[in-house]
């Protein structure tokens, strides 16, 4: 056998576990406390900052129906992330149109630009 030649593979490695990832914006909870004061009703909400979120999740939604919440992780801590979208499949994967970002930024208060994170877990 000559050494040009190559030899048969022994093994085959396993396929490296595809990263799940979300690309929307991580929520400040702080700011979600102080908006989400304005609107707070215990009948409805156990904290402040979930009647904030509640309501921006149901306003990005009628932007862009693929939003959702998501664990995510970033600096190593578990934050909730409202994504616009996931590498979970094709449909999911599709990104909203710069106008419909725009529009989430302002309805989410915010200058920052959605980012990919990565999932917890």
């Amino acid at each position: 056998m000559s050494y040009t030649q190559t030899m048969p593979a022994l093994y085959r490695p396993k396929p490296t576990k595809q990263r799940r990832m979300a690309y929307g914006f991580v929520i400040d909870w702080a700011a979600a406390a102080e908006r989400g004061g304005v609107n707070f009703n215990p009948a409805l909400c156990d904290t402040p900052q979930m009647t904030y979120v509640k309501r921006m999740m149901r306003e990005c939604r009628l932007i862009w129906p693929n939003t959702k919440i998501r664990p995510v992780d970033f600096d190593r801590k578990i934050l909730a992330c409202i994504a616009l979208a996931e590498n979970t499949s094709q449909r999911a994967m599709q990104l909203p149109s710069q106008h419909a970002v725009d529009q989430m930024k302002h309805v989410l208060q915010t200058t920052e630009d959605p980012q990919w994170y990565k999932y917890y877990g």
